[in-house]
């Protein structure tokens, strides 16, 4: 992957703001399926590497780690780590979902 496609896929974190506790977390679950340690909360999934088969692999981190239970197809609506890390605030009570 080159520099160019990082910084479009929202992959370079150097210049990311600070996420929401759950974004970090989540971005750490990324980082393990992925094997990309450099993600910005704009990265998306399946443009930083992510398959059908690492998206099923996702939904069960969540749920360990957040005791969510997403869907498939929230996995390809919410495309973005910021995206899906808002999703994930949605589902869990007394969360806060402001970035």
């Amino acid at each position: 992957m080159d520099t160019h496609t990082v910084t479009e896929t929202g992959t370079d974190a150097r210049n990311a703001p600070a996420g929401t506790g759950t974004e970090d977390r989540l971005r750490r679950v990324w980082a393990r399926l992925l094997r990309h340690e450099k993600l910005g909360p704009d990265a998306e999934f399946f443009e930083s590497g992510g398959s059908s088969l690492l998206a099923s692999r996702l939904l069960l981190r969540v749920r360990r780690e957040f005791g969510v239970q997403l869907t498939l197809e929230e996995v390809y609506t919410h495309r973005t780590l910021r995206q899906m890390a808002a999703l994930v605030d949605a589902h869990v009570p007394g969360e806060d979902v402001a970035a």
